[in-house]
């Protein structure tokens, strides 16, 4: 692949990602932290023509007369169409080679043609049938398909060895293939049949496509008003933020408080009898990996699988390819960060009683979307957009959302084709981007740690990273 893979730079201005951007604006600034634990088994990441699994035909379920007397309807089975002929069984001047069904065409059956023509409802590759003589002459052959490719060959007498020929097709793209004697004697006097057709079905050049935005860490600090509230006191006192201090009273008589980034626990010496429970500060663990296309892990992941050429798939898309994933939000309360780090050690199991795992929560994925739009005859545009946010009900409330809006074109029209990517997202987390597991784009937020003031603000409007447009060879 040539191109090159470039982080983006930051946006002088407000970058319009339209509605989606204006409901999640709405909504708040609502950010999203979130360990995923739910795991993608990622398809193949090849590239080529894809093909199905073979297709085979040998006619058995037919049963017809043991000679050919008159021409029948067009013979569709699968992809496949077959006329000029009929349907036979155990023809007489085949004993030798084959007594099974098979198809024929001969200059004695009323209405019979000449040649036998298999049409195929896709484009195919690799066909191969069983030839036979019938006649007690040696005829020669020709095999030809739509894509220009033509056998020629001499067949014994039906009596002889050398009778019948396996003939292949190994090319691509096939939609017709004609079988019949080379013009002359055979164009008045033939006798042949087919057996034992086989295909496999082109589903063109597939390119799976898979964006990610994923958190570098094993953590993310939470909101500065992110708390669970816990019922024991350690060491006598209250989890107490330095810099706390009060702002007025809510109508209820409650105390507000405002607080800086900073939250360590206090013995209590200066606890403030005002501040109620033991307020500990919320982290959400992160997905601690680097840039990967297969990484079971991400805070969202987008993928569809883009067919480009038009005559294999109408909309460009793979039937049931698209999908729009989010992984599981879970809160830790502060005492899970003792080690520095959240792991399995942390996972306790206890929801809601803030000590290490607090609380879980799926995201919603109503607005991620993912749009395919046929460009041309083998070139499509994709667009991978959304506002996703995932927000713990209670003190864990947490503001901000992920934003984003790229837009991907692919085109197979050229040799090789070519990829071209534009497009915005927020300044965090990470970004990843991949055409058939090829990284196209990486976005790298900074290293660790990370903090809220620092990082976690960029996912507030606007967006802060603009793609000006790249691009590549299709891999």
């Amino acid at each position: 692949m040539s191109g090159h893979i470039r982080t983006g730079s930051k946006i002088t201005g407000p970058h319009d990602v339209g509605d989606r951007r204006c409901i999640a604006a709405a909504a708040g600034s609502r950010f999203l932290a979130w360990a995923a634990t739910i795991l993608f088994a990622m398809a193949p990441l090849v590239a080529g023509p894809a093909q199905a699994a073979e297709q085979f035909i040998d006619f058995e379920q037919f049963t017809g007369p043991n000679r050919l007397s008159a021409i029948e309807p067009p013979l569709t089975l699968g992809e496949a169409t077959i006329s000029g002929g009929q349907i036979v069984t155990n023809v007489v001047r085949l004993r030798r080679v084959n007594r099974s069904t098979v198809y024929g065409s001969a200059h004695f059956c009323s209405g019979c043609e000449s040649t036998i023509t298999i049409e195929f409802s896709k484009p195919v590759s690799d066909v191969s049938f069983m030839l036979m003589n019938g006649r007690s002459a040696r005829p020669w052959f020709e095999v030809h398909d739509d894509a220009g490719n033509k056998v020629e060959f001499r067949l014994g007498m039906y009596f002889l060895a050398g009778s019948r020929k396996l003939v292949t097709l190994p090319s691509s793209g096939i939609r017709k293939i004609t079988i019949g004697q080379v013009e002359g004697v055979g164009a008045i006097l033939w006798q042949f049949y087919i057996d034992n057709l086989r295909y496999t079905v082109d589903e063109g050049r597939q390119y799976l496509v898979n964006f990610s935005a994923f958190l570098p860490h094993d953590n993310m600090p939470a909101g500065p008003t992110a708390f669970c509230l816990s019922k024991k006191k350690l060491s006598g006192g209250n989890w107490r933020p330095p810099g706390l201090r009060r702002q007025d009273r809510l109508p209820s008589g409650n105390a507000r408080w405002a607080r800086d980034d900073g939250f360590t626990p206090d013995n209590g010496a200066n606890a403030d009898t005002e501040l109620k429970g033991n307020r500990r500060r919320l982290y959400f663990a992160g997905d601690n990996r680097g840039f990967h296309p297969a990484a079971p892990t991400y805070r969202l992941r987008q993928l569809v699988t883009a067919i480009p050429d038009e005559t294999v798939d109408a909309d460009g898309v793979k039937d049931g390819s698209v999908r729009n994933l989010a992984g599981e939000v879970r809160a830790f309360a502060e005492d899970a960060m003792t080690d520095g780090v959240i792991d399995d050690a942390d996972e306790d199991g206890i929801a809601d009683d803030c000590s290490l795992f607090h609380r879980a929560h799926l995201a919603e994925t109503d607005l991620m979307d993912v749009a395919v739009t046929r460009t041309g005859p083998k070139s499509l545009q994709i667009r991978f957009s959304g506002a996703l946010d995932s927000p713990l009900v209670g003190p864990a409330q947490v503001l901000g959302a992920i934003d984003w809006d790229f837009t991907l074109t692919l085109d197979d029209s050229v040799e090789p084709g070519v990829w071209s990517l534009s497009g915005a997202h927020d300044g965090f987390p990470a970004y990843e981007i991949y055409i058939n597991g090829t990284p196209v784009y990486q976005h790298d937020p900074g290293a660790p740690p990370y903090e809220f003031a620092k990082d976690v603000r960029k996912l507030l409007p606007p967006l802060d990273v603009e793609i000006t447009e790249i691009s590549g060879e299709l891999p």
